[in-house]
């Protein structure tokens, strides 16, 4: 086995002090001490071992790295998300049968709107816990079309009329709309043709349609005789909270 001997020449034996005139010489141990001039004999020192020179100028600063991560993880945040995400099933499972808009539950009872009156349809809600629907916002008018449009469209024996009509919480005073609590509702899609200058006709309504391909624009609210039993539909709502 071959070992680098490396003998660093203080050379002070003739004179020479400077660091800068030392030398590190590197050689296999059996060449350390024979004089050869042959290119193939001698190791290449930058390979084997060097003297570290001074300390040159400071670098030019480089680019900033992107930030890195945070160090802890937000957990409150996580537990947080994790609620919401148990709380939306949660609100689903409750209201697996109708739609939930804003932590409020709107549905339509099996059957419950075959010929009722409006003092039946509500009495019918508080049977189960609810009251009738009421529109408060596009949002909520809009969700409600769409759940009794998917509703209906799967009970064959309404199919054939085309529309669906369904109570609201709600009636008409005074060309405005008042919700039950008293104050006035802050949205309004009136079915064509209405409100009807009919001083009896002061409950609300949708007029829903159901099948596809009938006329656009056949959609909205109305007002009507409280007492009148045509094919109108309870659609009840709850609070999820």
């Amino acid at each position: 086995m071959k070992y680098v001997f490396c003998i660093l020449l203080l050379l002070i034996g003739y004179g020479i002090s400077d660091p800068a005139d030392q030398h590190l010489i590197c050689k296999p141990v059996n060449e350390a001490f024979e004089s050869s001039t042959s290119e193939s004999s001698t190791t290449n020192c930058d390979e084997r071992a060097t003297l570290q020179g001074k300390r040159g100028p400071q670098g030019v600063p480089g680019i900033p790295g992107p930030p890195g991560l945070t160090s802890a993880t937000d957990y409150q945040r996580v537990k947080s998300m994790i609620e919401a995400d148990l709380q939306d099933i949660k609100d689903k499972l409750k209201c697996r049968e109708g739609v939930v808009v804003d932590k409020v539950c709107y549905w339509l009872p099996k059957r419950a709107g075959v010929k009722v009156t409006y003092d039946q349809a509500a009495a019918l809600c508080v049977y189960h816990g609810a009251r009738l629907a009421e529109v408060t916002s596009r949002k909520v008018y809009e969700a409600l079309l769409g759940y009794t449009k998917k509703m209906f469209m799967i009970d064959i024996e309404n199919k054939h009329k085309g529309y669906m009509r369904i109570w609201l919480n709600s009636n008409f005073q005074n060309r405005n709309v008042m919700l039950a609590n008293g104050q006035r509702s802050n949205f309004v899609f009136w079915f064509p043709g209405h409100p009807a200058p009919v001083a009896s006709h002061t409950q609300m309504g949708i007029h829903i349609q159901i099948k596809p391909g009938e006329p656009a624009g056949h959609e909205g609210m109305f007002n009507i005789n409280r007492d009148v039993d045509y094919d109108i539909f309870a659609m009840c709502q709850f609070n999820l909270e």
